[in-house]
């Protein structure tokens, strides 16, 4: 009984070796886990249009093959070789030059003995794409205009497509024509125009326009800064006068205000010192060229004393121009309300109702 069993088991091993290995012919879901098929470059391998070659490497642990799909390439003389193997291999994938305008494209499949599949697409850029840029740069002054010795537009003669793309900061800067769709040589015009610049600071943007595969053009748009900043007020000391000594009961005065004329050439900005943020109030805050501010003082109610500060306004940021504006404000001595309430002979008395 012992030796029928034991020649049993022994027979049975080499029908288990044979489920077990990578070469069987079962359904590949069933061999997944036990296979290892992987392609080092990913799922797309890329060559350039001069180039005539590339590699694929294979990592595995049994049986593959390559098939070709040839129903979906406009390769003419593409080769795959070896076309089968075992364990981890090298492939050479040869090809001519690609002389077109066109990216040729075809799709291999690297199938283990298991089953297991690895689909790659072979891409190869264009050999005969043809890009030229009329202009390397464009300048403009802080008007808006263009540089009298430097165009406002530029041309692209391609017979690919192309796009360009504007730096995502450069909000300033604005193109008629951003694309264009071809395989054949086709010529278009690009107008520029940006923004005017109230500001001393020169500022540049460059214009990337990609194409196939080719490394890409850059085209730079420079704007230059205002000359020379200009900035003036026509006040350069402000004084603010609460007067409490109205007699009229429950009187409370109002805000003063008094507005300030800009002369400028540039975008300027008022700056309050913290310290009188709490009692004084400027509106608007900043401006371009010619302009008006506002200074609002609220009532002030410390009799017989000043609060002063001094404003900032400023223009321009390489060279900056500054001007400055002294601000005073002071209330009068109070006087008792002309009627019989008894709290209001004092102003500091908290049931007086006209206490400010």
């Amino acid at each position: 009984m012992k030796t029928k069993n034991i020649i049993t088991i022994l027979v049975a091993l080499p029908l288990l070796a044979t489920f077990t290995s990578c070469s069987s012919d079962l359904d590949s879901n069933a061999y997944a886990a036990k296979e290892q098929l992987i392609v080092e470059e990913g799922s797309e391998i890329v060559l350039l249009g001069q180039e005539e070659g590339a590699v694929m490497n294979i990592t595995a642990d049994c049986g593959w093959r390559v098939e070709q799909d040839l129903t979906n390439s406009n390769f003419d003389d593409l080769a795959v070789r070896p076309m089968s193997g075992h364990g981890s291999a090298t492939l050479s994938i040869g090809a001519t030059k690609n002389t077109g305008a066109q990216v040729r494209t075809a799709y291999v499949t690297i199938i283990s003995d298991g089953g297991l599949k690895r689909k790659v697409k072979i891409r190869q850029r264009s050999g005969n794409e043809n890009m030229e840029i009329s202009e390397s740069s464009l300048s403009y002054l802080a008007n808006g205009s263009a540089q009298s010795t430097s165009q406002s537009s530029f041309t692209i003669t391609s017979n690919i497509s192309w796009n360009i793309t504007v730096p995502a900061a450069a909000t300033w800067v604005h193109l008629d024509k951003t694309s264009e769709t071809t395989t054949t040589k086709v010529t278009s015009t690009i107008n520029v125009t940006v923004d005017p610049l109230a500001n001393d600071a020169a500022r540049t943007a460059r214009l990337v326009i990609s194409f196939g595969s080719g490394t890409p053009y850059y085209v730079t748009v420079r704007q230059d800064g205002v000359g020379n900043i200009n900035l003036s007020l026509d006040n350069s000391e402000l004084s603010f006068y609460t007067n409490w000594a109205s007699g009229e009961p429950g009187y409370y005065p109002s805000s003063d205000t008094v507005a300030v004329n800009v002369t400028s050439n540039a975008y300027w900005r008022v700056i309050i010192p913290s310290s009188a943020k709490n009692w004084l109030e400027v509106s608007p805050l900043e401006g371009t060229g010619n302009g008006i501010f506002k200074v609002i003082c609220p009532p002030y109610s410390e009799y017989g004393k000043s609060r002063y500060t001094m404003l900032f306004v400023v223009a321009g940021s390489e060279n900056p121009v500054l001007r400055d504006l002294y601000v005073q404000q002071t209330a009068s001595q109070y006087v008792e309300p002309k009627h019989d309430d008894p709290h209001s002979s004092n102003p500091d008395d908290p049931n007086n109702p006209n206490r400010p």
